[in-house]
């Protein structure tokens, strides 16, 4: 996997955790309300991890994480150059330090 490839993976775990954040108690209550019925690996699993306080740290962290530093980076390595290449995150410190 190249350079871009763990970007994009790194960048997709953040989105989720943004997206979870909000729903996460609503998440949680729908799987156990399902907790009754009969036994499901997956559901309980489920369960299980989403009650833990170290993935609940995870999902805060990386929510943090997106809106306080990920998307400050892509904003900035979105920036256009005189030749209307992107720059990216370096070309953009060695560009502004000149």
């Amino acid at each position: 996997m190249g350079r871009a490839g763990v970007g994009v993976r790194h960048e997709g775990s953040l989105a989720l955790a943004c997206d979870l954040l909000p729903i996460y108690e609503r998440v949680q209550a729908f799987v156990d309300s399902g907790m009754a019925k009969a036994p499901s690996i997956l559901r309980d699993s489920v369960f299980a991890r989403g009650q833990a306080t170290p993935f609940l740290v995870d999902v805060h962290v990386r929510a943090i994480m997106m809106h306080v530093a990920w998307d400050e980076l892509r904003a900035r390595s979105n920036l256009k150059g005189k030749d209307e290449r992107t720059l990216g995150p370096l070309g953009v410190a060695s560009s502004t330090t000149r």
